[in-house]
């Protein structure tokens, strides 16, 4: 998620955070994580799961 500097972290909407960069600092790369995306995948598997 791109915010611009000036903009309050706390005024923002739930469904603006959709993504975030992870940055690892040991392997020097980054990634971009849909933590939506993933959480709604777990809810998900667990549900057949339980089916």
């Amino acid at each position: 998620m791109e915010v611009e500097p000036q903009i309050d972290p706390s005024t923002l909407e739930a469904t603006d955070c959709t993504s975030f960069k992870h940055v690892c600092y040991s392997c020097q790369s980054a990634t971009w994580w849909n933590p939506v995306a993933i959480l709604t995948g777990l809810l998900e598997r667990e549900r057949e799961r339980g089916e």
